[in-house]
């Protein structure tokens, strides 16, 4: 009765966290506002698959949600509660994979992950693919543990169903397969060969419900066929800038996303448990085998990608999230056994509040900052002091009036009236990372010297108090291009 208890107290922080200030300005985020247009107008390009669409027009229609922005927190407020499915989940893996008390550790990690509780906040796929690969590892490992009962059909068609739902939220999904042909090499299978049929009619399962949620498709295959392609293509040449996996020794999303979205204290006890738990491979239990290996695989596949798009790349790990909090409980335990009936006994408990606090602190602090993003105060300095302003892309609350300040004539704006600009580091911050890797293409390289120019002239900056993270409390650099940049200041 405590377990429930506990488990449905993390629920609500996690639905509270995830669910506050979910207000901010649709312009805030571009993506979201594909999405909105995709949901109002029923439209969709098949960069990705509409199970997130089908759920926030579900939303913004029983909301009674008729502005952009109202339908954008209508489809914010469905990953909010896909986080809560997440931590729900999260909790049930990790009840077959540890004890009671370090299984509800490792759900209280997640459900106060920044990582997970920003992205949240978005009308975007990741946490509704989280969740339902989640799902699908859990049929999973409900698959295996009933081979050679009669409960392993049921579970062939209940994993079916999820997998169809997770490649229904990205096409990402699509890595679980891997994980699935992998399974018989971490985990101990009753029989190999039923097995992989089992698989084989739990993914023909998956292909129907595929094309059922998506069934629009069908009236339209080649854009679908393109809709992938393109994406394809994208995770296989990047976004503007080319980060490939050795240009930081896959680390990556170590330091750029992970130390940033867990914390320092959580990424420590999570190394040391991924050490723990290769050295206590055979002692694990059949769940805690396959998330690790999800986890690992997932980690993997976004660093061999050269799609690290600024600024919104920590959203490609969130998948990564149980896996991490299940290593760092296996760390947390391992230390705990290692002092138990010591005179350090005592310091077992602090572990627990280490790995607890600062993921805490960390995503009340960024929740709060979605109140007081800098865009709020460039944009009142803007209506106060400038006249006819240009801001790029992630500038302002409002809309943009430029993609990239670097393709803006300023001599033309000025002479149209034009006194300030408006540049974020979403934007500039992308190109003065790729000016500094080799094998770059060459707009990389003239738009970063472009920003540099730009930045001679004198211009007012807002930083924000809360770092900046995913899509929320960038830089802005605000422009003054009243008088001609002084010879010589160039870059």
């Amino acid at each position: 009765m405590l377990e429930w208890v506990l488990v449905l107290g993390l629920a609500a922080v996690s639905l509270g966290l995830n669910l506050a200030n979910r207000d901010f300005p649709l312009a805030y985020h571009p993506d979201e506002t594909k999405k909105v247009q995709f949901i109002q107008s029923g439209e969709q390009d098949w960069k990705h698959p509409i199970l997130l669409l089908r759920l926030g027009g579900g939303a913004a229609a029983l909301a009674g949600a008729s502005t952009d922005q109202d339908v954008a927190e209508a489809g914010r407020a469905v990953s909010g509660v896909l986080g809560v499915v997440c931590v729900l989940l999260t909790w049930a893996l990790l009840r077959r994979a540890l004890e009671p008390g370090y299984a509800m550790v490792g759900t209280a990690l997640v459900a106060l992950a920044p990582l997970l509780v920003v992205h949240a906040h978005y009308l975007k796929e990741d946490v509704l693919l989280l969740a339902c690969c989640l799902a699908s590892l859990l049929a999973l490992v409900g698959l295996v543990e009933r081979m050679g009962t009669s409960g392993e059909v049921p579970a062939s068609f209940a994993l079916g169903i999820a997998t169809g739902l997770a490649v229904s939220s990205h096409y990402k999904g699509g890595l679980l397969v891997a994980v699935y042909a992998l399974v018989p090499l971490v985990a101990s299978v009753y029989d190999v060969r039923a097995y992989y049929r089992r698989i084989v009619l739990a993914l023909g399962t998956s292909v129907l419900v595929f094309l059922f949620v998506n069934s629009p498709l069908l009236l339209d295959p080649l854009a679908f066929v393109e809709g992938v392609f393109f994406e394809a293509r994208h995770a296989v040449e990047g976004h503007h800038v080319y980060i490939g996996p050795l240009d930081s020794w896959f680390t990556f999303h170590l330091f750029e996303s992970l130390i940033p979205g867990l914390t320092v204290p959580v990424m420590l006890f999570a190394g040391a448990g991924f050490v723990v738990a290769l050295a206590t491979w055979r002692t694990q239990e059949t769940a805690a085998r396959i998330l690790l290996l999800f986890g690992g695989l997932s980690y993997v596949a976004v660093e061999l990608s050269p799609l690290k798009p600024y600024p919104g790349f920590a959203r490609y790990v969130v998948p990564t999230v149980p896996a991490i909090a299940l290593a760092a409980c296996l760390a947390v335990r391992a230390f705990e056994r290692a002092v138990r009936g010591t005179r350090l006994h005592w310091i077992a408990p602090l572990a627990v509040v280490a790995l607890l606090v600062p993921p805490a602190l960390r995503s009340g602090r960024l929740v709060e900052g979605l109140q007081h993003d800098t865009r709020v105060l460039s944009d009142r300095w803007l209506e106060e002091h400038a006249q006819k302003p240009i801001v790029e892309l992630y500038a302002s609350g409002r809309s943009y009036d430029i993609v990239s300040l670097t393709t803006l004539d300023v001599e033309a704006a000025r002479r149209a009236g034009t006194t300030h600009v408006a540049a974020s580091s979403f934007l500039y911050d992308r190109f003065a990372r790729g000016s500094r890797l080799a094998g770059q293409k060459d707009y990389v390289y003239s738009t970063h010297e472009k920003y540099q120019e730009l930045f001679s002239y004198p211009y007012v900056e807002f930083r924000p108090e809360t770092p900046s993270f995913a899509f929320s409390n960038p830089t802005i650099r605000v422009v003054d291009i009243r008088e001609p940049r002084p010879p010589g200041r160039a870059g």
